[in-house]
This record gives C-alpha cells, structure tokens and sequence, in this order.
C-alpha cells in the first residue's frame, strides 16, 4: 500500500516537472522570435504619427496661398522610383560598399561607432529627427509639378533676409540651363519674433520659396532642419539630383550642371567635401563642442562638411528610412554623413577641382576663377559676399 501511494506521489512530481520545463521553454521561444529588430519596429509603429500614415498634414500654408492639403504630395513608400530600385536590387544597405575604416591606434571603431549611433528598443524617440513630426506653416509646390534636374535645398535661418535676397538675385535666379531645369527653396524653422515671421510670410507670398518647420529655428535644430529637409523633399519634391547649401554659399550653378552632366553621379553617393581622421571638438568655450556622453569616440568616421553637397534622391530616401532609429548628433553634417550616410550604405566622394577655396586661394578671387569653379568653400568667412559681386560678370545667357 506503502509502495504503491510513493509510486503515485513520484509520477505526480515528475509530471509537474515536465510540465514547468515545457512552459519555460515554450516562453523562451517566444521571447527569442521577438529580435532587436523586432522590438525597434514594433516600437517605431506605435509612435508613428498620423500625417505619416497618409503623407498630408492640413496646416495652412500662408506661402503662395495654398492650403497645405493642395500642395502636391507624393505617394511616400516608395518616394522615388531609383529609390525603389535600390532598395529592390540592394536589401542590405551596406552591401556593395566597403567602409572606409576609422582609425585609432591603429583599430577600427567604426563597428563600435555604429553600434553606438544605433537606438534601442527602449530609447527616446524625437519628435522630428526619429518620428519625423514634421507640419509646414509656409510650403511651395517649385518642384512638385516639373521636370527638375537639379533642386537647390538651401538652409536659412530666420533673420537672414539679405542672404535669401542675394541668392534670388544671383545663382536662384536660373531657371534653366542646357535645357535642364533648376530650382531652389531655402529651409527655415519657427521665429518667436512677430517682426521677423510677418517679414517671412510676405517674403513668402511674394517669392513662393520658403518652407517653413513646426521647431525653433535655432542651432541646436540643424540636425532637425536636416531631416526636415529630406522629409518635405521626398514628398513634395521631383529632381533628379539635390545639393544641398547653407545660405552663405555662393555656386556656379553652370559648372555644377556641367558637372553632373559631365559623368555618371552614382546612385549611392554624396559628393561633398570630405573629411578624414578628425576627432569632436571638446573643448566646451566652442560652438561645436561634442561633450563624451554625446559622442565617447576620440575619431569621427570619415564626413563631408556641411556647407554644400550634392546627392540624389535615392541616397536622401535611405538616410530618411534609417535616421528612424538613429541617435542624433549636435553638428548636423557629421550627423548625416556619418550616422545616417553608414547605416545606409551610402560613400563619400570629394569634390575636387570643382572647389573654390577662399582660404587658400582669396588672391585667386576673380572672374576667370568663378567662371571655372562650380561651388565656392568660405568656412572662415574670408571671402564673404565678394563671389556674388562677379554674378552679373559670369552669369550665362
């Protein structure tokens, strides 16, 4: 009776044992099928706002009159055609291009820099750099309806009137060059000054050339003008190539057509100028200051400078997709050449000879130099507004 009453008692414990090992298993399982990835995009979907799901917000525009519901908006996924035929004939971004190692004490930190540049699951997500929030109080349909070649994105920042006039009257004012069509917009953030946003709502009106973002336009939001920038290009926008300016910069646009005439501008690149082997700024009394909670690397992977850069449509599609679940940076250009342009497997090119730079070359200033170079470099200001004197002496018919 004995023997038999432990027999029971033993294969009642051994059933509850395999019972319990079998529910821990099976919860295994399930949390192994759930990856980073998974969790990122489940995370990502949750977040997404409203005007991402249908490509349309409807604030109005106060631009050119428009409402912003009846500024043309294309269709978001795919945003471009070459862009979809990346993505189709290319699944892994990186594939196909080898990333130029960043060296420190001879290793490699780009996988540690990229992995650091990467979001978890569980990060803050902000508002325009990640879940691209993004409204328009002013927009402009300049190329949405035509045939562009080439699409000037020039970032400007609220007060700067003279420098978007200057533009306008200079370089802004081709329409069209060896049958190709060019045009320009200039990016702006919001202005706490009633002044200065009455002052841009008739500029606006009067030029049909400015967008402007639901954030402050101040320096800290340069990585969010950036993003801006690709979000109201890829649905607002066609052309087949962009460069991307700041408002101080002065451009042949001639030499840049002839340029992107001249040879075949991969679908994957950016051509910039292009830094190597430089490390943050640390030191806290300057502007760029990069404290190491921010960015712990003493190396940056290589980077283009911000100033001006020329891409495709394709190339903005990629980085816009992959800033989603990208930390951001306080300089904007290292922000999308390193962060963005390497996990969406974009290289860096040089420009070149097609560079004017006045810090080297002022004496050279002249109207034989600008008539032969496309775009001219003035990081410390020493040329100022001196290449836009000689317009009217190299402008073409």
């Amino acid at each position: 009776m004995r023997l038999k009453r432990n027999l029971k008692w033993m294969c009642y414990c051994l059933g509850v044992c395999v019972c319990l090992y079998w529910g821990i298993g099976l919860s295994r399982t399930k949390d192994d099928s759930l990856t980073p990835t998974d969790h990122t995009a489940q995370h990502t979907v949750l977040e997404q706002p409203k005007h991402q799901q249908t490509g349309l917000n409807n604030k109005p525009s106060g631009l050119v009159g428009l409402k912003q519901s009846e500024v043309p908006t294309k269709n978001v996924k795919p945003f471009h055609e070459e862009a979809k035929q990346i993505n189709e004939h290319d699944k892994h971004m990186s594939r196909g291009y080898s990333l130029p190692p960043a060296l420190l004490n001879g290793t490699d930190m780009n996988p540690k820099i990229m992995a650091f540049l990467t979001m978890n699951a569980s990060d803050h997500r902000d508002r325009y750099i990640n879940l691209h929030q993004f409204m328009y109080s002013l927009n402009t349909s300049v190329c949405s309806n035509t045939n562009v070649f080439l699409m000037l994105v020039i970032h400007s920042a609220t007060g700067n009137a003279r420098k978007r006039e200057r533009i306008r009257k200079t370089y802004g004012s081709v329409a069209k060059y060896k049958g190709r069509k060019l045009a320009h917009v200039f990016m702006l953030g919001t202005s706490n000054n009633d002044r200065v946003q009455n002052s841009i709502i008739n500029e606006s009106k009067l030029y049909g050339d400015i967008v402007q973002g639901n954030f402050p336009d101040i320096y800290t939001s340069l990585p969010r003008k950036h993003i801006m920038s690709m979000d109201w290009y890829l649905r607002h926008c066609n052309s087949s190539y962009i460069l991307k300016l700041d408002d101080d910069v002065f451009i042949n646009p001639y030499r840049v057509v002839d340029f992107l005439t001249g040879g075949h501008l991969d679908q994957r690149t950016m051509y910039c100028t292009k830094i190597t082997g430089r490390g943050p700024v640390r030191g806290s009394k300057y502007k760029s200051y990069v404290s190491y909670e921010e960015y712990p690397f003493d190396i940056y992977p290589s980077f283009c400078l911000g100033y001006a850069y020329i891409t495709t449509p394709g190339v903005w599609h990629l980085m816009h997709e992959v800033s989603k679940n990208s930390k951001s940076l306080r300089m904007d250009d290292v922000f999308v050449s390193t962060a963005l342009a390497m996990k969406a497997g974009v290289q860096k090119v040089d420009f070149g000879k097609i560079i004017f730079d006045c810090r080297f070359h002022m004496k050279d200033l002249n109207k034989e130099t600008l008539q032969k170079k496309a775009i001219v470099m003035d990081r410390a200001y020493v040329c100022g507004h001196q290449p836009f004197t000689y317009w009217d002496l190299i402008k073409e018919d």
